[in-house]
Order: C-alpha cells, then sequence, then structure tokens
C-alpha cells in the first residue's frame, strides 16, 4: 500500500473558557490516500454525544466536548470548539489542552463510516 504523508499544520484558536477552536477535517488526502468531502458529513449523530477522545481511544473518557460543530463552507473544513476537561476534572485533558494550545500539537484525526466511496 502506497501511503502518502502530509502534514498541514493547523491553525489553534483560543476561544476561552478551557476552549480551542480547530479544524477537525479538510478534503485534503490524509496518509491512508482517503479523502472525506465537507458535503458528506452527517453531523447529527455526533451532536447527540460530542466527545472528543484522544487518539481514537474509546476505552478512556473522553479529554473533552465538542460545543459547536460547523462546515466552513470557504474552507470546505469541518470545524469544531472543543471545550478541555480541566485539571480538577481530568488532568491527561488539561495536559492535552495545553499543547494545542502551546503549539506542540496542531492535528486532529476524525471517525467516520464512509456511506459512498470511489476505489
Amino acid at each position: 500500500m502506497d501511503i502518502r504523508r502530509s502534514l498541514r499544520p493547523m491553525t489553534v484558536k483560543d476561544v476561552g473558557d478551557h476552549q480551542l477552536e480547530m479544524a477537525g477535517s479538510t478534503e485534503d488526502i490524509d496518509r491512508m490516500g482517503d479523502s472525506i468531502k465537507s458535503a458528506g458529513w452527517q453531523l447529527a449523530p455526533f451532536k447527540k454525544n460530542p466527545v472528543f477522545l484522544w487518539g481514537h481511544d474509546y476505552s478512556q473518557p473522553p479529554i473533552g466536548r465538542a460545543t459547536k460543530v460547523w462546515l466552513d463552507k470557504d474552507s470546505k473544513r469541518l470545524m469544531f470548539n472543543i471545550e478541555f476537561a480541566d485539571r480538577d476534572i481530568y488532568p491527561f485533558a488539561d495536559t492535552i489542552y495545553k499543547l494545542y494550545k502551546g503549539g506542540f500539537l496542531h492535528a486532529t484525526s476524525v471517525g467516520f463510516i464512509p456511506l459512498e466511496w470511489e476505489g
């Protein structure tokens, strides 16, 4: 399998109250050769339980929750405002928040189930 590796650091914007704005997905081709068209996102199921997991690890508590989810029509990006759990609730989540805010982390990954695809 030909794995493509590219990184376009995303902008992380502090929106206050332990919250950051960041892109969750773009239409760029990822390292596995996949691309998700922005028009294809069905967000209603996610919005029922908008948790932000660390590394797709469902066995651990979420590190935050999405307080806002939207499609930026100009950039064709899936955008999130993520509220991270604070140190008193979950110290690990607070560490991840600080790593994003400090510029040490600048990427995300989304889980998805394709409804239509081209081979």
